[in-house]
């Protein structure tokens, strides 16, 4: 008897180029584990940093500038699926509970990361990203194996960012000014978007 898989590992190389905090990459790696014929629940970690594309795109002294900078950080995310229709047939245990279907799902996610001198605490500015949102998606496995994993959502989201200068005063920044036009209006916006995928792979 083959016994179904419960886990599964979940990985998109796109957060790397951006990540859920201006001028930061994302290096990410999620579970999806099954809790039953039509419910499972998703953790993702993340590492962030300066973004690679200050690198690839700036010219020589922003870049110069920016080497002498860190923004490491860290997101968590977690989520609630729940599949409406399953693509399989349902004829054995294995494929009753591949997680494969289109589905809705309750998603959370908190990053939180640091701008900051190498070697020094101060002048600092904190950011934290805090978003709560519904998904549709559809995820498409091959047997249990492989899979991809598509989804679009509307929710809440909520940036702050914390300037600390060297005397260690600190004040609140306001993101729609310190950006402005179209960008700085979407950071200050409460209202989120999401549209992505994740590589699925199965392993226990």
């Amino acid at each position: 008897m083959i016994e179904a898989k419960r886990f599964y590992a979940k990985f998109n190389p796109i957060p790397i180029l951006h990540g859920p905090i201006p001028n930061t990459s994302e290096y990410r790696l999620g579970f999806e584990v099954v809790g039953g014929e039509r419910f499972s629940y998703q953790v993702v970690g993340s590492y962030l940093n300066r973004s690679l594309l200050i690198n690839a795109l700036a010219d020589d002294s922003i870049k110069a500038q920016a080497s002498q900078y860190e923004f490491p950080g860290y997101r968590f995310q977690l989520q609630a699926r729940y599949y409406l229709i399953k693509m399989s047939d349902g004829k054995s245990m294995k494929e009753l509970m591949t997680p494969s279907g289109i589905y809705v799902a309750i998603h959370t996610s908190y990053a939180a990361a640091t701008w900051k001198p190498k070697d020094q605490n101060f002048p600092r500015q904190e950011w934290t990203n805090f978003t709560l949102n519904g998904l549709v998606g559809v995820q498409l496995m091959a047997d249990d194996d492989f899979g991809l994993d598509m989804f679009f959502g509307l929710g809440y989201k909520e940036n702050r960012s914390y300037l600390t200068d060297y005397r260690q005063r600190t004040t609140a920044v306001d993101l729609k000014e310190a950006f402005g036009g179209a960008l700085g209006e979407y950071i200050a916006s409460p209202i989120k978007v999401s549209c992505g995928f994740h590589l699925v792979f199965g392993i226990l």
